[in-house]
């Protein structure tokens, strides 16, 4: 087993977390990020969720996210997301996050635009991923949650997106 772990030249830190999880301990606490998103793809899905339980109480930089989003259960990426550092996200980055979330993370995101921890015109970005966002964005733009301006972007998104799908069909 040893040999298996340490080919490839692996850090010392990602042969660490390779050894806990083929053994089923934990890992330390404090580890770097980059070293389990290099060994993510090597993990099982519900070894990676035990692994990751910790990045949680500490938040998780949505970057670093992205790049283990693919490996992680629906359950642990909604906890990450609701302690996530979202001061480096970006439209690119969300584009990029939103179509591995499931609702209830998709939901959470929302939730931080709501309480103006995120820019409002992110909701332009999940509009395609949520299937009653329009209803969510007007409630909020009625609520005073959100801009009137935010309406007003949905419906010219609306109506592009209108106009590209009827060129199609010619």
């Amino acid at each position: 087993m040893n040999d298996l772990i340490n080919s490839g030249n692996p850090t010392a830190n990602e042969a660490q977390i390779l050894m806990s999880a083929a053994s089923g301990s934990d890992v330390p606490e404090k580890y770097d990020i980059k070293d389990l998103i290099n060994v993510a793809p090597l993990l099982k899905p519900s070894v990676l969720d035990r692994l990751s339980r910790n990045l949680s109480s500490y938040g998780i930089d949505l970057t670093n996210l992205v790049s283990l989003v693919q490996y992680l259960s629906d359950e642990r990426i909604y906890d990450l997301i609701q302690n996530a550092d979202i001061t480096t996200l970006s439209y690119e980055l969300l584009e990029r996050l939103i179509p591995f979330l499931d609702e209830d993370s998709r939901l959470a995101i929302f939730e931080k635009v709501l309480d103006g921890e995120l820019d409002w015109r992110f909701v332009l970005v999940m509009y395609p991923y949520i299937e009653y966002m329009s209803s969510l964005i007007e409630a909020a733009v009625i609520e005073g949650y959100l801009p009137k301006e935010a309406l007003r972007m949905l419906w010219e998104y609306k109506k592009k997106m209108e106009e590209k799908k009827a060129g199609r069909e010619i």
